[in-house]
């Protein structure tokens, strides 16, 4: 377990100031992914009659930032 927990504080550590793709995208004023990753499961849940609520509000949340 506290190897574990090494690990994981590791990689915390060193990526700690990386920053998204998504992030990117919206610091420098580009359309981010979040219709092709969220919007996409969201339309495939509704097609196929499964709720994804967390992938839309997700989608929704991100799109009324732009």
């Amino acid at each position: 377990a506290t190897a574990l927990k090494d690990a994981i504080e590791t990689v915390a550590r060193n990526t700690a100031a990386n920053t998204s793709s998504m992030r990117a995208d919206r610091l420098a004023g580009r359309k981010t992914e979040i219709d092709f990753i969220n919007g996409y499961l969201a339309r495939l849940g509704a097609e196929l009659s499964i709720d994804t609520p967390v992938n839309q509000m997700l989608a929704d949340q991100v799109e009324q930032l732009n």
